[in-house]
């Protein structure tokens, strides 16, 4: 018997794949946080982020800010970095 909902082999689907897994540490911190602007100030460099500022050195989810520059902001946790950008950052026409 088949799965009426499993995507046709034509279409490039197998009958009986696996679901897509869902999205790792990161993946989650990524889809969950929202960087909307960047300060840009030595050691006082901070992130706006879902509506609050955080600072270098200061915890998001477990993640701990490590760096921030013109139009990202680094987070880093047990050896995995993250890096949330701004909206349209990789729009050359942002840095005009």
């Amino acid at each position: 018997m088949r799965d009426a909902f499993s995507v046709p082999r034509l279409w490039g689907g197998s009958a009986g794949a696996s679901p897509p897994s869902k999205p790792d540490v990161v993946g989650r911190f990524v889809l969950a946080h929202s960087l909307s602007a960047t300060v840009v100030n030595g050691e006082r460099s901070c992130a706006r982020i879902d509506a609050r500022s955080v600072m270098l050195g200061e915890e998001l989810d477990g993640f701990i800010l490590v760096g921030v520059d013109e139009t990202s902001a680094r987070f880093e946790a047990n050896g995995r970095t993250v890096v949330l950008k701004l909206r349209g950052a990789d729009n050359p026409s942002l840095n005009k």
